[in-house]
């Protein structure tokens, strides 16, 4: 192998390292505030990633989830994911929206909610419990 050859295949890999890496890549400006219990409460300047808290719940019971989001730039994408990984509920938000939504559950086990941001800019309250 000459030396041109190793060269192209050391930047190709490092291209692909660095491509696979961007791909999944969270990024976090002014980011204030805590993922605790049953709640998520952020304030940030830019995000892009996602949040996630998780809730056991039984069969039958029913989750409530009450959401604040100031959204300034960007968007945010809310799902209620069950213990077998489908979404049982979710929603896209491009605008500031404040709402309760509740839910009976079919299975007993650890739903998720999943708060994926896109460049977002603002804050985010989010609290669920079983009612």
């Amino acid at each position: 192998m000459n030396r041109k050859s190793l060269t192209i295949g050391v930047f190709s890999l490092l291209f692909l390292c660095l491509a696979a890496c961007s791909a999944s890549s969270t990024v976090r400006i002014n980011m204030i505030g805590m993922n605790y219990g049953n709640t998520v409460d952020f304030t940030y300047q830019t995000f892009t990633g996602y949040e996630v808290n998780r809730l056991d719940v039984t069969a039958g019971e029913t989750i409530s989830l009450t959401y604040d989001m100031e959204i300034n730039k960007g968007s945010l994408h809310l799902q209620v994911i069950a213990p077998n990984d489908t979404t049982v509920w979710e929603k896209m938000l491009l605008d500031s929206e404040s709402d309760t939504v509740e839910f009976r559950v079919e299975h007993s086990g650890e739903y998720v909610l999943r708060i994926d941001a896109d460049n977002a800019g603002g804050s985010m309250e989010a609290e669920w419990r079983v009612k």
